[in-house]
This record gives structure tokens, C-alpha cells and sequence, in this order.
């Protein structure tokens, strides 16, 4: 297959849709007959480009305004690159693969979905259904689309998108990265330079807002504390939450049994991971704000941690409840007490639920799974295979 990949986030960007772009590409560079990725002009693409083994396109526009200045760009390179399929990393830039559809220079389109961008509308409120049916004939008029979650596929069909255009893929996890001798034994020194050793450690990894539910977490810990008194929970990442967090912190007495990491170095995260007994994000919806998959509750099986995540969104794709983590209902604090009690006081089940998470990862939930099922369905449609 000669597929190009139009997509308004990729590295060297950071964050999550930027690694789920990267990692495809990577996949469906050793699989087609050749790939070529579009993507925004950004500082250190050039030197990121000259390293990957596949073509890439920049755009001289931003992520957020890629949508209203692609299509001269895609048309262009349309027309030489000759591609049997295009693939968009959201809906926001598959008007230009379909304008190139219409104009023979392409045979199909197959877009990604993830969650927020279906629900999100961002033109004044009178002009809201304007928006949104442009959303739902653009969705409607690709081939393909690729949910991350049953829970965004669902998403999908209420914009009216038929179940047979729809197939589910999962995002993948990177488990040669996160499940290394060097990775465990770095795990010591993260505790070492936190402050945190001998705890028994409940860890978050995500940017700080309301949906991500760590102040469930906060609230929770008083009561974690009396069963297990060396319990602690330390939060890595930044963002707009965090002062609420810390304020909440502060009203319960917690400062010696909270630790706010702020953001790390990028090669120190599979360390992070081991680093901890149990990693806890019981994410909630919050309007349209929702975890489409939760990629991290991956990442820590593949450390081999047990997650405990909320039920909502897509993460009970995520995690398996019961064998992979847990899942309890959002915003119940007795729940989530009850849960990181019983997995921290019982070190033998949470690494039976940690290595049963590793092992569901190597046998379907690598990024090579997940572009290997993506290409299989676009080739299919194209009459490749």
C-alpha cells in the first residue's frame, strides 16, 4: 500500500496523539510500499526528519490552524505520491483528503478518533449545529474510521457514522521500552531522588486536569493512611489543576504524604513506572473532556503495575477489571480507599495483576498489533489484499 498519513500532531511535538502518530508511522513504514507523513512545520523537525526512514512533509502552518491551510499542500503532493489510501490523524484534517478523493487523487479515506475533538465545538453558540453537522459530513463521508475505544466508537455512531465504517484499535504500548532490566533498576533512584523510599507508592502520570480525578486520589489518601500508614502518592506531570490539588493537600494535612514531581525527563518515565506499587488515575468525563482510551494505564502494566482507573470513557478497554487493575465508579473516594488498600497490603496480587497486564500487552497490545490491524482494514478497502 502507498499510504500517506495527514496528521496535525507529530514529534517532535510532545504528547499523547504525537507518540500514537509517530508509533503508527513507524509500523506502517515496515509494512507499505511506501509512506509519506504530512505534518506541521515546528522547531527541530528538520533534524527529527533527516532521522526516521520515511518521508515527511512539513506544512508551514501550526497544529491548530493545519485544518484551514492543508488542502494546496495535500493536493500537491497528492498528485506525485500517487497514495492508494489517505489516513488523518483526526477528523479536523480529513476535508482535505476528501476534496483529494474527489479530485481521483486518492481511492479511500480512513480517519482516527480519539474522543474530545467529536464533542467539541468551537464556533460561538449560535453557531454550534453549523459546526457540528460540518463534523458529522466529514465523518460520514470518509471510508474508514479507527476509534481507539469501543467508548469512542460509540462517539462516532451518534454522529452518525455507520458501525460498518468503524473498526476499533486500541492504542498501542510500547513494551520494549518500558519493560527493561535498565528501566527496574532505575526505579531505586527515582525513589531516591523523590524522597520516597520505603513508601508503599501509589503514582499518577498525566497532565493536571479535573477529568484525570487525582483529587479522588487526595481525598482517598486519609483513609489509606490509617490501614497502611507508609503509603504515599506522588504526581508527575503539570498543568492547570495543579494548585486546586495542592490546596486540597494542604486542607487535609497531607503535605508529608503527597509529592507533586512536577514534569521529568522524558527517558526517565519507564523508571517512574517501575518505580511505583500501584498507579492510580480514576479519570471522569467532565463535559466533553474524557479519556478516550487512557494510554498510561498501558504503560504501567508494562512495567508490570496493576492500574486502578475510573470507569468512564475508554478506559475499561484499558484496563481488564479484575485481572489487569481495577476499575471503580468516578468520584467514589470509599471505593478507590478500598481498592489501593487492598492491592497495597496485598503485594502478591498486585503483581499477579501487573504481570497479567504485561503479558496482555505482549500478546495484543504493542503498536505493532495496533498498525498491523489498521493497515489489514485500509489495504482490504483499497482492493490490496
Amino acid at each position: 500500500m502507498r499510504l500517506l498519513f495527514l496528521t496535525q500532531d507529530f514529534p517532535p511535538a510532545i504528547g499523547g496523539i504525537q507518540t500514537y502518530a509517530a508509533s503508527l508511522a513507524e509500523v506502517f513504514a515496515e509494512h507499505c510500499e511506501s509512506l509519506m507523513v504530512m505534518a506541521p512545520k515546528q522547531e527541530g523537525a528538520a533534524e527529527l526528519d533527516a532521522q526516521l526512514p520515511y518521508r515527511v512533509e512539513r506544512i508551514a502552518t501550526s497544529s491548530d490552524w493545519m485544518r484551514a491551510r492543508a488542502l494546496p499542500a495535500v493536493l500537491n503532493h497528492a498528485r506525485t505520491f500517487k497514495p492508494h489510501g489517505i489516513l488523518t490523524g483526526h477528523w479536523y484534517v480529513a476535508g482535505a483528503a476528501l476534496v483529494a478523493r474527489k479530485m481521483g487523487l486518492t481511492e479511500r479515506v480512513f480517519t482516527a478518533a480519539h474522543a474530545m475533538e467529536l464533542r467539541k465545538n468551537l464556533l460561538p453558540q449560535p453557531l454550534e449545529p453549523l459546526y457540528r453537522w460540518h463534523r458529522q459530513s466529514i465523518l460520514k463521508g470518509v471510508d474508514g474510521c479507527f476509534p481507539v475505544s469501543r467508548f469512542t466508537g460509540g462517539w462516532l455512531q451518534e454522529e452518525g457514522v455507520s458501525s460498518e465504517k468503524i473498526t476499533v484499535v486500541p492504542n498501542g504500548t510500547d513494551i520494549a521500552r518500558f519493560d527493561t532490566e535498565e528501566a527496574a533498576a532505575g526505579a531505586s533512584e527515582i525513589r531516591k531522588r523523590l524522597g520516597l523510599e520505603g513508601k508503599k507508592l501509589l503514582l499518577s502520570v498525566c497532565r493536571l486536569v479535573e477529568r484525570k480525578g487525582l483529587d479522588t486520589v487526595i481525598e482517598a489518601m486519609p483513609r489509606i493512611l490509617q490501614a497502611i500508614p507508609e503509603a504515599h502518592y506522588c504526581v508527575v506531570g503539570k498543568g492547570p489543576y495543579r494548585e486546586i490539588l495542592e490546596t486540597q493537600v494542604r486542607r487535609l494535612g497531607l503535605e508529608e504524604s503527597v509529592t507533586f514531581a512536577g514534569s521529568i525527563p522524558y527517558s526517565d518515565l519507564p523508571s517512574v513506572y517501575h518505580s511505583c506499587d500501584v498507579f492510580a488515575m480514576p479519570a471522569r468525563q467532565v463535559g466533553a473532556s474524557v479519556e478516550g482510551f487512557g494510554l498510561v494505564y498501558c504503560e504501567a502494566n508494562a512495567a508490570g503495575k496493576p492500574a486502578i482507573g475510573g470507569n468512564a470513557g475508554g478506559a475499561p478497554d484499558a484496563i481488564i477489571h479484575g485481572e489487569t487493575g481495577l476499575l471503580i465508579e468516578p468520584n467514589d473516594v470509599g471505593a478507590f480507599a478500598r481498592e489501593a488498600i487492598g492491592l497495597l497490603g496485598n503485594p502478591a496480587r498486585a503483581q499477579a495483576m501487573g504481570e497479567a497486564g504485561k503479558a496482555r500487552i505482549y500478546r495484543e497490545g504493542t503498536w505493532k498489533h495496533a498498525g498491523e490491524k489498521m493497515l489489514s482494514v485500509m489495504e482490504s478497502s483499497c482492493g490490496l489484499s
